[in-house]
């Protein structure tokens, strides 16, 4: 009951206190529960989806001819094998492809397109129920990634244009696909009947196999992996496995959940330095009551949990509301796995797991907590009241004097005075502005970094104003050579690289051996941005992603074992750069690349100035309709186009949040200075200053200690700000991750938002100082 007294009192002596704090650590609770959400939903759902769709355990993709009786006989005769199954797809130009009534012709888009039927044994194609699709001829399910980008709805058409004849079908679901569902997988699997199936085979020649396998044990993958490398069976194309599945599928939302975890720890920070103003204010007004509890022989230790419990109490019922708020507002965050993955069914670990991860903020603020009230033990009552009132003393500021004074403005020079003699009083603000500034960078920052152009070299790719892929298939060498012949002689080009990728066997150190993608070319023109050391020189030179790198245990100067036409070759490493796709493994080499394991084929280049980009994409695209021609913009769009949106979402909020701290954070505080400053105010009103010299005493200080609060959060946001994203970042393969700004936002639009919105908050709180209450004060 003590407690509960206590608390009314407090809270009726200052309830928009309380209540701020009180929203601070609901909206901690309720971003930290929803991040956890985000989590547990995204890895159960991915587990259950992939048990539904029966996931292969690894994945060889493979062009060109193969014997299956070899491949049958080799798969049945391992004993590590549990299912092993050929899928054969048929590869579809995009510009063959029309939605409707629309005609929007998919020709500009970056991903492989291919034609299958449904699979036997496993690797299902699921509908969004999760449930394994069937379609009838006439009949075809698309890929959510199609859905999403054109509005596609079930009963529209899709239609399939050849030289001879034009194929319609009606679309009648969208595929989850485990392998291919992410954006950043530019492969996509169209579902279609085995009779349909043998049609189009006819009219459209060109194949790919994916030959899949799942495993007794999936603890066997390794070694696996490495007894198909060296069968000689067809490798004419990248391998995959379960486990790099996962991880492009989680990518776009564990970024997500990562973001909104990060908030909800710093405004739970906000939230603890408000608690502790609060609570140092409280003992100010409580000494009478402590000195009464000590009077009576109450001991030390339960006077200071009487404040624990009191303000734990109250932060305990702010999380339980931002808890149960959670479950209403999941569903905003947890759109996207539900349709990329789906819904996972209510159960303890969906429920339990994300409440106890909202429980780590009242873990912080009860540690926090016996940390501030440890302070009643260590002062007396005397300095107790002294704790917040310590005003400095004058001749530590000898130059702030008022006779020192010659230049600056006297209601300015008041106000700055203030501020440093009384330091300890307004240091929080200023940290509160600090991290509210915090806030709202990182996550713009974030967002416009990956939204710019220059995000492409955290791709291992370098820039340039268009990039052509080339699929290995029956004609593409000659594609590949006419395309170089074309851009020597085009005038409209200033240069361009011609890269291939190619698989080869790395040795490794216990003479093992498995397979490498390295792209071969001089990309000099289209430079990377390197974490270490430079890009090969020579064609005894390699340089490595940075997962690469620290997968095999090697850096700058290592040497690296290859087999490279049939012979050992021992390559220096000269560099290391950053990379997110391919699971971020990949290498780069100028050495001549192996004809008969290519993967895939690229040009990079750069138009003269005034030159058009998108007539040059029209052109290269007619001259090799079978090429993804994309620009960077549209290459970046359509590869995290998703993921981007769904960064921007957060870092909205994260501004809204930081915006709503600087606001009600000034309101509260100026309301407190001034009930604290009453009397001195009413003495300097007696001496002659007026009230509206008051007023800009106030405005004035809030104002340099917003502005400090800006430089020193801008200092922050680049400092540790980038660290903190660096250290999440590198487990997706990026090291360093470096912001790009805005000038514009971050010297005009953020400085001006906050200074309009803390004065005129500032000037609401002063409507209080009336000189009504000045007089009272003077005549008390």
């Amino acid at each position: 009951m003590l407690i509960f007294k206590m608390l009314k009192k407090d809270f009726l002596r200052k309830p928009s206190i309380f209540i701020v704090i009180f929203i601070f650590i609901t909206l901690s609770g309720l971003l930290m529960s929803n991040g956890a959400s985000l989590i547990v939903q995204l890895t159960s759902s991915l587990d259950i989806y992939f048990a539904k769709a029966k996931t292969p355990h690894f994945v060889q993709m493979h062009s060109g001819q193969l014997s299956k009786s070899k491949l049958e006989f080799w798969s049945k005769n391992n004993s590590k094998v549990e299912e092993y199954q050929l899928m054969e797809m048929i590869s579809i130009p995009g510009n063959k492809l029309f939605w409707g009534d629309k005609h929007e012709v998919l020709e500009n888009s970056v991903m492989d397109i291919s034609f299958v039927e449904q699979n036997e044994k496993f690797d299902y194609l699921l509908n969004l129920n999760n449930q394994v699709i069937k379609v009838s001829a006439g009949q075809i399910a698309i890929p959510i990634y199609f859905k999403e980008k054109f509005a596609l709805k079930k009963g529209d058409r899709l239609t399939l244009h050849s030289e001879n004849q034009n194929i319609d079908f009606e679309i009648v679901s969208f595929i989850r696909d485990s392998q291919m569902n992410p954006a950043i997988i530019h492969s996509k699997r169209f579902l279609i009947s085995n009779e349909d199936k043998e049609i189009i085979s006819k009219i459209f020649p060109e194949k790919e196999y994916l030959i899949e396998y799942r495993l007794k044990n999936l603890a066997d993958l390794g070694d696996f992996e490495g007894e198909y490398q060296a069968s000689g069976l067809p490798m004419n194309g990248p391998s995959l496995n379960i486990n790099l599945f996962k991880l492009l599928n989680s990518l776009s939302d564990g970024i997500v959940a990562g973001l909104v975890i990060i908030l909800s720890l710093l405004i739970m920070l906000v939230a603890i330095l408000c608690l502790r103003f609060v609570i140092l204010s409280s003992l100010e007004e409580d000494l009478r009551e402590i000195g009464v509890m000590k009077a009576i022989g109450l001991p030390l230790r339960r006077i200071k949990n009487i404040y624990n419990y009191k303000y734990l109490g109250m932060s305990y019922l702010a999380l339980l509301t931002g808890y149960g708020l959670s479950l209403i507002t999941n569903d905003f965050l947890l759109d996207n796995i539900l349709l990329y993955t789906g819904q996972v069914p209510t159960n303890c670990q969906t429920i339990f797991l994300p409440f106890l991860a909202a429980n780590l903020i009242i873990f912080f603020i009860a540690l926090s907590l016996r940390i501030i009230i440890r302070k009643i033990g260590k002062i007396s009552s005397v300095e107790a009241i002294n704790m917040s009132r310590k005003s400095g003393k004058l001749s530590s500021f000898s130059f702030l004097s008022l006779q020192a004074n010659k230049l600056w403005n006297l209601d300015l020079f008041l106000a700055l005075r203030e501020i440093l003699i009384k330091f300890k009083l307004y240091w929080l603000l200023l940290v509160i502005f600090i991290f509210a500034v915090f806030i709202i960078l990182v996550p713009y920052n974030i967002y416009y970094t990956v939204s710019s152009p220059n995000f492409i070299t955290y791709m291992g790719i370098g820039q340039s104003d268009l990039r052509i892929d080339l699929r290995n298939s029956l004609t593409v060498k000659d594609q590949f050579s006419n395309l170089g012949q074309a851009l020597a002689s085009d005038d409209d080009i200033a240069e361009y690289s011609k890269l291939v990728t190619s698989k080869y066997e790395l040795i490794l150190a216990d003479e093992s051996r498995e397979s490498m993608a390295i792209e071969s070319g001089n990309s000099k023109d289209f430079p990377l941005s390197y974490l270490q050391g430079q890009a090969p020189s020579k064609d005894s030179e390699i340089s490595l992603s940075f997962l690469n790198s620290q997968e095999l245990n090697k850096g700058l100067n290592d040497s690296l074992r290859l087999v490279i036409n049939d012979q050992e070759k021992l390559l220096k490493i000269t560099g290391i750069y950053q990379d997110i796709t391919n699971g971020g493994k990949s290498a780069k080499a100028l050495f001549d690349y192996d004809s008969e394991n290519v993967l895939w084929y690229t040009i990079l280049l750069n138009v003269k100035a005034g030159v058009n980009i998108q007539d040059k994409l029209k052109e290269y695209k007619t001259l090799v309709p079978s090429a993804r021609v994309t620009d960077i913009s549209g290459y970046l769009q359509q590869t995290f186009g998703s993921t981007i949106r769904a960064i921007k979402q957060v870092a909205i909020i994260a501004g809204l949040a930081g915006l709503f701290i600087s606001l009600f954070i000034s309101l509260l505080f100026l309301k407190m200075m001034i009930n604290k400053d009453m009397s001195s105010l009413a003495i300097m009103m007696s001496q002659g200053f007026s009230k509206r010299s008051i007023q800009m005493h106030y405005i004035y200080r809030t104002f340099f200690l917003l502005v400090s609060g800006l430089l020193f959060g801008i200092l922050l946001t680049y400092s540790l700000g980038q660290r903190i994203i660096s250290l999440f970042s590198a487990m997706l393969g990026i090291a360093k991750f470096s912001f790009e700004y805005n000038p514009l936002f971050l010297f005009v639009i953020l400085p001006l938002t906050l200074i309009i919105a803390v004065v005129l908050t500032t000037i609401i709180s002063l409507k209080s100082l009336s000189n009504e209450n000045l007089i009272n004060r003077i005549t008390q």
